[in-house]
């Protein structure tokens, strides 16, 4: 077996679902802006595919996991301004600096 990918009887591969830390795919759908659902719809869609052609659930489970950690990102406060922020970096825009201590720069 390849040993980068571990046995589906492995304890080490879990899949979560429920409550807001692991939001279900339906949460996930019902809260995600529609250009990002489309993306996710393809990414869980390639992942069941997968999973039931070769009966192997690693790739379901990153799924799973990627984007509920990602919708458990964009429920926290500040996401919005943080992702404009790293937007306007990208673009090479200046934007305000904070020291280590809070005190802006």
């Amino acid at each position: 077996m390849d040993e980068q990918i571990p046995s589906p009887r492995s304890s080490d591969l879990v899949i979560r679902v429920g409550g807001a830390r692991w939001p279900s795919p339906d949460e996930i759908r019902a809260e995600l802006p529609d250009d990002i659902r489309d993306e996710f719809e393809h990414d869980f869609e390639q992942a069941l595919a997968v999973a039931r052609d070769l009966g192997r659930l690693e790739s379901l489970a990153g799924v799973l996991d990627r984007w509920q950690g990602h919708l458990v990102n964009r429920r926290s406060p500040g996401f919005a301004e943080a992702m404009d922020i790293a937007r306007r970096v990208a673009a090479g825009e200046k934007v305000p600096t904070f020291s280590a201590q809070g005190v802006p720069r």
